[in-house]
């Protein structure tokens, strides 16, 4: 389980927000944001604040491939490009396996991706570098992957039930190795703006409680 507030005033490790939660660190530049209204207005300070080019965060300890889970997070940014957050091999540095990730393409669409055996992604048919706080969330599971904004499902794929199997690895949030994820494939693997909370469930939540969540956790 990974439940991480990204909202740190400083330091190198990143605070958990719940009991058994997976220790995480801060890599790069660690900036704080306190401007305007945050997402989880319950969990005090600011949000996460990345430089576009040295930032991101990663999990302490090797964590199991998942095939059904729920990943989150919540971002802010005008700038397109960048991964969110997903599972590679390595803590630091490029991954060489990397899926279950989250990212904007450089038209600031959002996606989801995971490498069964080939690249497969959905994406949204919206750009989200508006500047404005968004809340991404998608799942795996034997139903296929879906992918969710702001609380309502923005797309799907059925047929697609597994992601890339046989290694261990870290969640990142905030940059790890996008290479050769077709066309959606940003130029910028770095994210750039401002993240908060980041979660990963090992079960698909369904999209009733990916509503709740959502509605939840709304910035105030």
């Amino acid at each position: 389980m990974l439940n991480l507030p990204l909202s740190d005033v400083s330091g190198s490790t990143a605070v958990v927000a719940a009991e058994g939660s997976t220790a995480a660190a801060y890599a790069g530049l660690m900036e704080t944001t306190l401007t305007g209204p945050m997402p989880c207005s319950s969990v005090p300070g600011g949000a996460y604040h990345l430089d576009g080019a040295s930032s991101f965060a990663h999990t302490s300890e090797v964590m199991p491939a998942l095939h059904t889970f729920t990943i989150a997070i919540w971002f802010r940014t005008s700038t397109p490009g960048g991964k969110l957050i997903g599972y590679g091999d390595a803590a630091t540095g490029a991954s060489s396996s990397y899926d279950r990730h989250l990212y904007l393409t450089d038209d600031g669409e959002l996606v989801f991706g995971v490498f069964p055996s080939k690249v497969k992604t959905i994406q949204s048919p919206a750009s989200y570098t508006d500047g404005n706080w968004h809340h991404a969330v998608a799942t795996l599971s034997g139903s296929g992957m879906r992918l969710y904004v702001d609380g309502s499902e923005v797309a799907a794929d059925p047929s697609v039930t597994r992601a890339q199997a046989d290694y261990l690895g870290y969640w990142r949030i905030g940059y790890d190795n996008l290479d050769k994820w077709g066309p959606t494939t940003p130029g910028n693997h770095h994210f750039a703006g401002d993240l908060r909370y980041a979660q990963v469930y090992p079960e698909d939540l369904g999209a009733a409680d990916i509503a709740r969540l959502y509605h939840a956790t709304l910035a105030t």
